[in-house]
């Protein structure tokens, strides 16, 4: 189709930066672009192990936070408060 990644950003609505991180990210190593690669990698990093959550490394503050929540105060008024 011979469309730039300017074009291409345009039609999906990104900014050209994302389209040209999406190619540099998933452009095999003869450089073509397989949709279907890409989104079987992008399957693959979503279900890695993400780092635990400070609550899930504390339980102090994991019991502090549940306890407020439980007393139906927002996230907005808990996270200041806590140290």
């Amino acid at each position: 189709m011979g469309l730039t990644q300017t074009d291409i950003a345009d039609l999906i609505g990104r900014h050209k930066s994302v389209v040209s991180r999406e190619l540099k990210r998933n452009t095999n190593l003869g450089g073509t672009y397989r949709s279907v690669s890409a989104h079987q990698r992008a399957d693959t990093r979503a279900r890695r192990p993400k780092a635990a959550k400070l609550a899930d490394r504390n339980s102090e503050l994991r019991t502090e936070v549940v306890s407020r929540l439980r007393k139906k105060c927002s996230t907005q008024r808990i996270s200041p408060t806590l140290n």
